[in-house]
């Protein structure tokens, strides 16, 4: 006994075209969105730099549906090779005390650290669930 299913063939056609429409769509709307959330995260920090390191070193990256937001370390670099984009982002202070010998005085230097700014979160928070719901209604219109 045989089973014959007849147009298999062109339902795989139509399901690799609705992959690649996908594809294409969701891309957009993803490299759409990366702009904006860099953008949003280069205006919207406390520290400007002179020479505009920090602004320029916020980064995104959209490869097909995969999509990267972060600082990049090579372009905000201080002392021994160390990323004062991170610094600014994550803070230095954290309650350091100079040694055990002195536990009320903070380090030698007289600075308690920069405080922490999340810019990058902040930026990621306010267009997230944007991206998130472009992406359903590419998803929607498809279907």
């Amino acid at each position: 006994m045989s089973v014959e299913i007849v147009g298999l063939d062109s339902a795989v056609r139509e399901i690799d075209g609705l992959q690649k429409k996908l594809k294409t769509s969701v891309g957009r709307t993803l490299i759409k969105y990366s702009s904006d959330m860099a953008l949003s995260a280069k205006r919207n920090h406390r520290f400007r730099s002179i020479s505009n390191n920090l602004e320029g070193s916020i980064k995104t990256d959209v490869d097909g549906m995969e999509f990267s937001f972060y600082l990049d370390d090579r372009t905000t670099t201080v002392g021994n090779n160390r990323s004062y984009g991170v610094f600014q982002h994550e803070g230095t202070y954290n309650g350091y005390r100079k040694s055990k010998s002195a536990p009320r005085f903070r380090s030698s230097v007289g600075s308690p650290g920069i405080k922490a700014d999340h810019f990058m979160d902040r930026a990621w928070d306010k267009y997230y669930k944007k991206m998130e719901k472009a992406i359903i209604k590419n998803i929607e219109d498809l279907i």
